[in-house]
């Protein structure tokens, strides 16, 4: 799932990004009747290292 918005925009901060691929990912457990607390294990991938604390922070 990508880090972009309902209108398919994407940032190029690395936060935002991850925070809106959460978001995603909520709306689509939502619609299944879940939510983020059952989620068991995620993986991330993140493509800069630099990023990772970042990412990290978010999480």
């Amino acid at each position: 799932m990508a880090g972009h918005d309902p209108d398919g925009w994407i940032s190029p901060n690395p936060e935002e990004q991850t925070r809106q691929s959460l978001r995603t990912i909520a709306a689509a457990l939502e619609q299944a009747s879940a939510g983020l607390a059952d989620i068991f294990r995620l993986n991330v991938y993140v493509a800069d290292r630099q990023d990772v604390m970042t990412v990290s922070e978010v999480l």
